[in-house]
């Protein structure tokens, strides 16, 4: 179990589940923000999973070790495909294309 963090004299307990490693599924991943949270997450020893539509922008993630599935946040099936056996979602993507609202395509693949 993780330390108390500073100033915690409740009886706060870290549980087990969380300081395991976790499996974390995250669209964005290609992009700036995802792709520094994805280092971090894969550097402190978490199972990574991460959407992509571009094998060219995924190749250092492959290279990285992280399992990348292909698909798009909009297409509900290649989400459901994705996700699998992963514990937490990270959505971090924002739609690149004319006419596609961000909070509606976040909304529809979260």
């Amino acid at each position: 179990m993780s330390p108390r963090p500073p100033g915690r004299d409740d009886g706060w307990v870290e549980s087990p589940a969380y300081s395991a490693a976790m499996r974390y599924f995250i669209t964005g991943a290609t992009g700036f923000l995802g792709g520094v949270l994805t280092r971090q997450l894969a550097e402190e020893g978490h199972s990574l999973i991460a959407l992509a539509r571009d094998p060219e922008k995924a190749g250092d993630l492959v290279e990285f070790g992280i399992d990348v599935r292909w698909g798009d946040v909009g297409d509900k099936e290649s989400m459901r495909q994705a996700v699998v056996d992963a514990h937490l979602q990270c959505p971090v993507s924002r739609p690149e294309r004319p006419g596609n609202a961000a909070p509606d395509i976040d909304g529809r693949g979260s």
